[in-house]
């Protein structure tokens, strides 16, 4: 753990290291999640939506209550940086070998989750901040 906010605070932050292939269960946050991927390979999926890889310096974030799970791609190490505010963090089912396998994408508008920020961004550029209800969609 990186930090653990003293109340009234409750924020919460959290280096995580995946092995090859390795994943969280099904889970939701009762506020959101916001993950810093640090190096490797990230491979994040919402509920029924593609799975967005996330290459290092990409921020992705997860609605509140947002079925999704995250870990390491088949043949790379990840590690990210999770943020996330309480403790109201339910697991879920765990991850089918086939839901793992599934597509894959970097499409910004093609998963509900969201990366806020891509890799690709140079030095001096701003940053897109990007945040889309999962109810929405972009045309």
């Amino acid at each position: 753990m990186i930090h653990r906010g003293q109340e009234p605070s409750k924020a919460r932050a959290n280096a995580v290291h995946f092995a090859l292939g390795a994943r969280t269960a099904w889970h939701y946050h009762g506020l959101g999640q916001t993950l810093c991927i640090v190096e490797g390979l990230a491979l994040v999926q919402s509920r029924g939506g593609k799975i967005l890889e996330g290459h290092p310096g990409d921020v992705i974030w997860t609605p509140p209550g947002e079925e999704h799970w995250h870990g390491a791609a088949p043949d790379h190490f990840m590690t990210h940086i999770a943020l996330w505010e309480t403790d109201d963090v339910d697991r879920l089912d765990h991850v089918t070998d086939t839901e793992y396998a599934g597509p894959r994408t970097r499409d910004l508008f093609g998963s509900t989750v969201v990366p806020v920020r891509h890799a690709g961004v140079s030095a001096g550029m701003p940053a897109a901040r990007v945040r889309l209800p999962v109810s929405e969609s972009v045309v």
